[in-house]
């Protein structure tokens, strides 16, 4: 990470150290050849079948593909980028999983709590359905059958503990966010958490677990530790408790020494972890994370890559060169920049690397010239509603939409009913293709924000506001060509723009004042759903009342 890149080394010739020399002798056919980068194989751990299985995770057409890449990563690093609705995450697990069979317990991570808890139940949702398609005929009891991997979510020791308590107190508890009660706000989910693999291992009632009980393709490591609580007699009185034989009072408490017990029996869960889940900042401040980082892991994951600092993939990856995947879209939200202009009285910035700060390590190691998996498939969303912000956000990027996407799938009836209600309201809308289902006509200059706005729905899209803000100086006119007034614009005509000006609208900053910022992708993507009549213009009568206020809308 603190290199300028692989490629110009790799491909540069040799010269002599006798600059005349040097001069006199130089051809790039008579030097020695650079030696290549050390790579990983992916795929090399000994089990064809059960690689067949991760690849089948990929789409019939990118398998060849994603074996290929599997197959040759230059110092063990690989990077999964692709559009919203691509499968970047599920992707990303099924390459997570490949790490784990080939290197051992993998250490992953994101940005936020919400990435890592989305990343830990695709990995978890991807290995039952890899060792259900691997353990397809065969038995119960076959010594060749694949187990699920253990995938743990880590959290606080203290939220553990207290939850783990509460469930015991009380094992009907039905509101997952108990521990958020009063003033107390903790990210913690009782899914994948430590303190849910100890209830399901030592079983509990609690209905939250609904039933679930460890079957023979759970992991080894769960099942060992169930024989060993089992078998231990000081662990006896713990055991009454969480199985219900022995009720404990809602406001009493474990003693000292059955505390510790407790904590244990939390820790070894984590310690046999086959991929620990958590954020950055809990690898360093959580002294059981920091040691599983240090001793246990052998690679590393992380999704929301493009959402990240680099600081914070350092603290996760260490410097060890450790094997790691990233998963992520430049094209969305960009990291998080706390300190932007702020300065001291002086005038001094407090943040002078505010621009770095934006660069991802996705960003980073694209740039340096590592090769990247690319999806090109769209998963998610109804042919047609990505059409657009495809051809503003990713016009170097070919688009084809997967079969679930055909409008005909019953997933998208709302969007169908949307549509009808839309024709039917303002008869001018004009109708979309046959085969597909369009926007119908929200201020963001951001590109990346704008591209995260319009592609979380699956089947409808509908944005209320006026369309004429970004710059449609006439209702009938479909380019949005309007510049602001500014010194050197004199004499040109009202919709020409100046040689090196953007087109640019005003907008209330974070500070509370006026600016001027560009809104080109805005402006394009509101262009397309004026050309292709998608606008519906309503207009409020004079009785349109809301409290005495006369209500105004186009």
């Amino acid at each position: 990470m603190r290199g300028t890149g692989f490629y110009d080394c790799k491909n540069r010739s040799c010269a002599s150290s006798v600059l005349t020399e040097s001069l006199s002798t130089f051809a790039f056919n008579n030097c020695a050849p650079v030696h290549p980068l050390p790579f990983v194989n992916f795929l090399d751990f000994k089990d064809e079948e059960y690689a067949t299985a991760l690849v089948s995770e990929a789409l019939p057409a990118d398998q060849e593909r994603f074996r290929a890449y599997m197959t040759h990563r230059p110092l063990g690093l690989g990077i999964i980028t692709a559009g919203p609705g691509f499968g970047k995450t599920t992707a990303l697990a099924a390459a997570t999983l490949m790490m784990g069979a080939k290197c051992g317990k993998v250490l992953c991570s994101g940005p936020s709590n919400v990435s890592v808890d989305n990343f830990a139940e695709r990995i978890d949702r991807t290995s039952h359905t890899v060792t259900a398609r691997f353990n397809k005929g065969r038995p119960d009891g076959d010594p060749s059958r694949r187990r699920r991997q253990l995938v743990v979510r880590g959290y606080r020791a203290q939220d553990e503990f207290r939850a783990f308590l509460h469930l015991v107190k009380d094992p009907s508890e039905s509101d997952t966010s108990f521990l958020s009660r009063g003033w107390s706000i903790t990210p913690w989910k009782l899914r994948y958490s430590a303190a849910y693999w100890l209830l399901i291992v030592m079983r509990s009632p609690a209905s939250f677990l609904q039933g679930q009980d460890l079957d023979a393709d759970d992991s080894k490591a769960l099942h060992e530790l169930r024989h060993h609580i089992e078998l231990r007699a000081d662990l006896k009185k713990l055991r009454a408790l969480v199985t219900g034989e022995t009720a404990l009072d809602k406001y009493a408490t474990l003693s000292q020494e059955e505390a510790k017990k407790l904590s244990s029996l939390l820790c070894s869960i984590v310690s046999r972890a086959d991929f620990l889940c958590t954020t950055p900042a809990r690898t360093e401040r959580d002294k059981l994370f920091k040691w599983w980082k240090e001793n246990s892991a052998r690679a590393i994951a992380v999704d929301e890559a493009a959402n990240m600092n680099r600081a914070d993939l350092a603290c996760v990856w260490g410097n060890t060169l450790l094997p790691c995947f990233l998963g992520g879209d430049p094209k969305q939200l960009p990291p998080t920049v706390m300190s932007d202009f702020e300065s001291d009285t002086l005038g001094n910035l407090y943040n002078r690397f505010k621009r770095d700060g934006r660069v991802s390590p996705i960003e980073y190691f694209q740039a340096t010239g590592f090769p990247i998996y690319r999806l090109l498939t769209q998963l998610r969303m109804a042919n047609g509603l990505y059409d657009w912000i495809a051809a503003i956000i990713y016009p170097d990027v070919p688009l084809q939409y997967g079969p679930s996407c055909g409008v005909q799938n019953p997933a998208f009836e709302n969007g169908h009913k949307l549509e009808a209600y839309i024709r039917e309201k303002y008869p001018d809308v004009a109708p979309p293709p046959a085969d597909k289902l369009w926007p119908v006509f929200i201020h963001c200059g951001d590109p990346q924000r704008l591209n995260v706005m319009l592609t979380r729905q699956r089947c409808g899209l509908v944005i209320v506001g006026d369309i004429n803000v970004p710059g449609l100086r006439y209702p009938e006119d479909p380019v949005f060509a309007y510049v602001q007034p500014r010194k050197g614009n004199k004499g040109k005509r009202l919709n020409s723009v100046g040689k090196g000006v953007k087109e640019r609208v005003m907008v209330a900053n974070e500070n509370g004042g006026m600016s001027y910022v560009s809104v080109t992708q805005m402006r394009d993507f509101y262009s397309r759903l004026n050309i292709n009549s998608r606008v519906a213009r309503v207009v409020a009568c004079e009785n349109d009342k809301v409290e005495g206020e006369t209500v105004e809308a186009s």
